[in-house]
């Protein structure tokens, strides 16, 4: 993909682009490929510069100079978190968790499930002891164990 069939001449930031592409072993990709990294990079410049353009003017500089730019860089950076942390920040923060030692594993065979009222599996109902003669039978509900009716006043849902 990368070279041009028709022999117009590209712009050369399209170039720019093909260059990295190659310079980074892309040797296959789309040809709208380019196009994204032209238009993340052109959005991504402007915004930095808008913002470079706000810190100068809030220094009351005529001028953007390089320590605005690199303040927009850095602040643009922090606010997306597409920078990663530093190496040494990790390495101390990973140093201070792990001097802690893990807590002591309590003696206890069998799986470690919570109490049945949390469980999916628990009992989501009780028998009554008494059975009033009187009731009627509601035929829709049957046990499926041993083919019989179901008494329904002998339910209680909680």
């Amino acid at each position: 993909m990368s070279g041009n069939s028709k022999g117009n001449k590209l712009p050369s930031d399209e170039l720019a682009m093909r260059a990295i592409l190659k310079d980074m072993g892309v040797t296959e990709y789309e040809p709208r490929v380019v196009q994204q990294m032209l238009e993340f990079s052109y959005r991504y410049t402007t915004e930095v510069l808008e913002e470079a353009k706000l810190y100068s003017n809030h220094a009351r500089k005529k001028q953007i100079d390089l320590d605005d730019v690199k303040l927009a860089v850095t602040n643009r950076g922090d606010r997306t978190g597409r920078m990663p942390p530093r190496i040494d920040l990790l390495q101390e923060m990973t140093k201070s968790k792990n001097s802690a030692p893990l807590p002591a594993i309590k003696s206890f065979s069998g799986p470690r499930i919570p109490p049945d009222r949390y469980c999916l599996t628990g009992v989501t109902y009780k028998v009554k002891d008494t059975v009033d003669e009187n009731a009627k039978r509601n035929s829709s509900f049957e046990d499926v164990t041993n083919g019989e009716m179901m008494d329904v006043d002998r339910i209680n849902f909680h």
